[in-house]
């Protein structure tokens, strides 16, 4: 049978217009030290995240396509056709884009159900593997019945304490394990390291370091300078620097935003701060990287 009129009957069996509605669930600004849920709902008839520049969300994000169809695209290279049963997992430091195919979907529209989140937790979740992040969009099974799920998790209550804020933690990790499989980690490293490194790895563009990692760690900070040193053979610093190269050479890629303003994204104060690093920790500068990198494509 012909791929296009596989797709129709498919459709045609689906259940439809689970989305009736723009849907906020709920919006929480509230600062929490391990991580929150910030923002949810529904969105019919959306036109995705626009091509140009990719955008940089600053946060997770937990996108599921209900109706439509489009198309998924990152920096890293990525692109994927999108069907309804379709989950996007959105990475804070990763420019990206979203939409919908304007000759397939009814004029250029989805509906989708989103859920965001940010903090410490979800990025030890990610380094531990707990939350895969080698394929960002996967096909759900049974993802009217996952609509139903989310939808259930995003109207709970409102947690009022630490216990219920860490079993809504608890509970939405469960949720993206489902659909994220955790990877197996046989050499698992000390969890000491682990929350440092979560902490290092996050929020690249705001003034963290050794102190702020040592206290993750619950070390005084020269144990944990020398034993962050003797496990990965750098400073802390220099590793948070070394991340801040990598995510400054993903903005690079896009070629939408000039090196100051990618120097200040990532907490350098200009250009030239960002320069001088990155022949540091490179071997090479912006420009030599930029040329290399074209013509290697």
């Amino acid at each position: 049978m012909h791929k296009k009129l596989v797709f129709l009957v498919k459709l045609a069996a689906m259940p439809t217009a689970l989305v009736t509605e723009n849907r906020t669930f709920f919006v929480d600004e509230t600062a929490r030290p391990a991580g929150r849920l910030t923002l949810a709902g529904t969105i019919k008839e959306s036109a995705g995240v626009a091509g140009k520049p990719m955008r940089v969300f600053g946060q997770f994000a937990l996108v599921l396509m209900v109706r439509g169809r489009g198309s998924y695209a990152d920096a890293r290279g990525t692109k994927r056709e999108i069907n309804p049963g379709d989950a996007i997992l959105v990475l804070p430091e990763l420019p990206h884009v979203y939409g919908a195919h304007p000759a397939k979907s009814r004029g250029g529209i989805w509906d989708e159900l989103y859920l965001c989140f940010d903090g410490p937790v979800f990025d030890l979740w990610r380094h531990e593997g707990l939350l895969d992040d080698s394929q960002l969009v996967r096909s759900v099974n049974d993802w009217p019945a996952m609509f139903t799920r989310l939808c259930a998790f995003c109207e709970a209550p409102r947690p009022t304490n630490a216990h219920e804020h860490s079993k809504q933690l608890r509970d939405l990790l469960t949720i993206l394990d489902d659909i994220f499989p955790a990877r197996d980690k046989p050499n698992a490293e000390p969890l000491w390291l682990s929350r440092a490194r979560a902490v290092l790895e996050s929020n690249l563009g705001q003034p963290l370091g050794g102190q702020q990692a040592a206290r993750a760690a619950q070390m005084n900070y020269e144990s944990f300078r020398r034993s962050w040193k003797a496990h990965t053979g750098t400073t802390p610093q220099k590793y948070r620097d070394l991340k801040r190269i990598e995510a400054a050479k993903s903005l690079l890629r896009t070629a939408t935003m000039t090196q100051g303003q990618i120097a200040r994204s990532l907490g350098w104060r200009d250009e030239a701060h960002l320069s001088r690093r990155f022949r540091e920790l490179t071997g090479m500068s912006v420009r030599e990287w930029k040329t290399k990198n074209s013509t290697s494509k």
